[in-house]
């Protein structure tokens, strides 16, 4: 068992760093420069984020503290 779930979890890693691959030359193609793959990510789970936030009648509203 445990070694299956080491397998799953290299092949999960492999798959991330394929994506990876796939978001930089897609940037690269469109002509974008000022971002890269690891930030075009994490863009695009802030708009993940407020879109399900949105979808459910509002944004949460977090404390600094």
């Amino acid at each position: 068992m445990k070694r299956a779930y080491l397998d799953a979890v290299a092949l999960v890693e492999r798959l991330h760093r394929h994506f990876l691959e796939v978001v930089k030359l897609e940037i690269d193609r469109v002509g974008v420069r000022d971002i890269n793959n690891v930030h075009e990510e994490a863009l695009r789970r802030v708009e993940v984020f407020w879109n399900a936030a949105l979808a459910q009648g509002g944004v949460p509203v977090t404390s600094a503290a």
